[in-house]
Order: structure tokens, then C-alpha cells, then sequence
């Protein structure tokens, strides 16, 4: 089975850039060369290097558009590279550093849990029923409707 890769991606992007600076030579060159050789048959020698050097920049011009969209495809792969690398950043941790998340998360969220109940035991002091304390538990603490709900009892009932 195939791995992911980022390296095989990288050098295809680098591929594009280095096929994007042919391309553009390539176009003038052959521009350059269709323009004289038309220059030539059509209007004499005198004509030939002025349909050369117009068709020299119509070739640098078609080159340029077909150059860029190389050099496109070659930063959406690198966008691809990079977004796989901001989203395996959670995956792509130690041990140690997943531990340590965890336990930032925990104690955010017991400092979130010991606001709110701070919050609802002030509501209730202020004589609010329990019907009150959980709807503003949930406009300001953001506590779905049970937690809410849970929370205002509980308090309710020890004041």
C-alpha cells in the first residue's frame, strides 16, 4: 500500500516551476521563429524581423498564461502540503505534549465548571427560581439545557 508522501508532492510543484520557465522560452522561440518564417513568404525580407519579434511577444504572452497556470497547480499542491500539516498537528505529538493538552483542557474546563456554578449559586442568592438560573446559565455561560438545568437544581436545592 502507498504512504503519504509530502516530498513526492514538493518535487512535483518543483517540477512545474522549472517546466513553467521552459514553457515561457519555448512560446517566444517558437513565436519568434513562426513569425519570421510567415514574414517571409508573405511580405519579403524587410517584413520578416517585425512579424518576427510580434510574434516573438505573442509566444512570450501565450508562454506567460501557460506558465501560470503551471506555477497554479503547483502552489495548489503545495496548499494541499500545508493543509495536511496544519491538520495532522494535533496527531503528529508526543506523548507528552497530548498529555499535557489534556490536562490544560481539563483544568480550563473545571475553572469553566466552578464559574458556572459560582454564577448560578449568585443567581439563586438573589432569589431567582430555578427556572431563571438555568435560562441565564445558558445565555451567559453557554451550558446546554440539562447542564443548566442540573446545575440550578443543585444549587437550589443546598441554599
Amino acid at each position: 500500500m502507498v504512504s503519504y508522501d509530502p516530498n513526492v508532492i514538493t518535487m512535483f510543484a518543483q517540477r512545474l516551476y522549472a517546466r513553467a520557465a521552459i514553457v515561457i522560452a519555448l512560446h517566444t522561440v517558437i513565436g519568434v521563429v513562426l513569425g519570421g518564417v510567415a514574414g517571409k513568404f508573405a511580405y519579403g525580407t524587410g517584413s520578416m524581423l517585425i512579424l518576427a519579434a510580434v510574434g516573438g511577444v505573442l509566444g512570450f504572452l501565450l508562454g506567460s498564461q501557460r506558465a501560470f497556470l503551471l506555477k497554479l497547480q503547483a502552489q495548489t499542491a503545495l496548499c494541499q502540503i500545508q493543509i495536511e500539516q496544519n491538520t495532522r498537528g494535533g496527531a503528529m505529538r508526543s506523548p507528552e505534549q497530548a498529555s499535557e493538552t489534556t490536562a490544560t483542557q481539563g483544568a480550563v474546563a473545571a475553572e469553566s465548571a466552578e464559574a458556572s456554578r459560582r454564577a448560578a449559586e449568585n443567581l439563586a442568592a438573589s432569589g431567582n427560581t430555578v427556572a431563571q438560573i438555568s435560562k441565564e446559565l445558558q445565555k451567559w455561560r453557554g451550558l446546554s439545557a440539562a447542564e443548566a438545568d442540573e446545575l440550578a437544581r443543585s444549587v437550589k436545592a443546598r441554599s
